[in-house]
């Protein structure tokens, strides 16, 4: 008996280990499609606990395939948890000789599905969410296992050492799951603020630097082809001293939108601080980031921007426009090359376009 708690106790270990990697990404998230892999991977979890059944006498066994139910539930809500209770039941059904036990085992499976799905919807702690559902379910399940056992003359015992693992299985399942659950909402957000840039949602400079040198170094990616846009918002000081920070910040959301939206779909845009953004251009000749620099300028000079207090204001950028025409030159030769285009823009008047030392005028 205690070879196949072990053995249960491992597969539900492993399994919800394996299965909180799946949801690493995006974890507060929890869509309909989210919802439906988790009710499958729970389910094969419960059936790999009724495969893998605690032995209790001679023929008679008991599982913990309620713990996968209750674990989609409070994961994933009703929908998780009745996907997942439906799958336990439908194999029950196929891998067993149809009688009216093997159909009530299906629907209490069914119902607990259901009913732990409803729990979850309460507005009380998780942790009571939790013994909430775990209780239930085990009482649902008691009700069979008395049907089954109670020709035995110790089924008063096996009810009870059914309700011990229950419980004991269930708590120690509840604070795996809620390690796991906030490690993936910590992981996530970590990644975030190592990657994005908090108040534009660009890319920051670290991500900058990663693909610029990941760039130069893929064979894949023609070394001529590579060009950068570094971008300056015009007297932003200025803007920030006289409508504060909090206009400062709007204008910086908006002219990142825009940003986005004027550059092509394989072009990166980041903001890499301040008033400061770039754009990594590949497959791209002179010619061709002249324009996407030009047309960026535009869109940024023609739009008009409401601050918090209702100010209209109109804002404009200078930009520095560079591509690698020489197949020793490094990134940072490029980065270099870049903002000395962009301080020839800003030092002949800003709102222009300027590369190599010569420059679009604004119009």
């Amino acid at each position: 008996m205690f070879k196949d708690i072990f053995v249960h106790v491992c597969i539900l270990v492993s399994f919800i280990f394996s299965g909180s990697l799946i949801f690493r990404n995006n974890p507060s998230i929890m869509n309909f499609r989210k919802k439906i892999i988790m009710g499958i991977l729970t389910g094969l979890l419960g059936v790999l606990l009724m495969e893998f059944s605690i032995g209790i006498q001679k023929g008679t066994f008991i599982d913990l395939r309620h713990i996968a139910i209750v674990t989609a539930a409070f994961l994933g809500g009703t929908t998780a948890s009745l996907t997942a209770a439906i799958i336990i039941g439908v194999v029950r059904l196929l891998y067993s000789e149809i009688n009216n036990m093997i159909m009530a085992i299906t629907m209490i499976t069914i119902l607990v599905g259901l009913l732990v799905g409803e729990i979850k919807r309460l507005k009380i702690p998780p942790f009571y969410q939790w013994l909430f559902m775990i209780i239930l379910s085990t009482f649902l399940y008691s009700i069979v296992l008395y049907y089954r056992i109670r020709h035995l003359e110790h089924f008063a015992l096996f009810l009870q050492e059914f309700w011990a693992l229950s419980l004991i299985g269930g708590l120690f399942t509840f604070y795996l799951v809620h390690f796991l659950k906030l490690h993936n909402f910590l992981y996530y957000n970590y990644k975030l603020q190592a990657t994005y840039d908090y108040r534009t949602g660009l890319k920051n400079a670290r991500q900058f630097d990663l693909h610029l040198t990941e760039a130069f170094s893929n064979p894949n990616i023609k070394q001529d082809t590579i060009g950068l846009l570094f971008i300056d918002i015009d007297y932003f000081k200025q803007i920030n001293d006289r409508y504060g920070h909090p206009a400062g910040d709007l204008i910086l959301q908006e002219v990142a939108g825009l940003l986005k939206s004027s550059v092509r779909k394989q072009d990166k845009v980041y903001r890499n601080g301040g008033e400061e953004f770039s754009v990594l251009l590949l497959n791209t000749n002179l010619e061709e980031a002249i324009q996407i620099a030009e047309r960026v300028r535009i869109s940024v000079e023609k739009s008009t921007y409401i601050l918090p207090d209702q100010t209209q204001l109109k804002v404009t950028i200078s930009i520095g426009v560079v591509t690698n025409s020489r197949i020793e030159e490094s990134p940072m030769d490029l980065v270099h090359q870049a903002d000395e285009a962009l301080y020839e823009a800003k030092r002949t008047g800003r709102n222009k376009v300027c590369w190599a030392l010569t420059c679009q005028q604004s119009r």
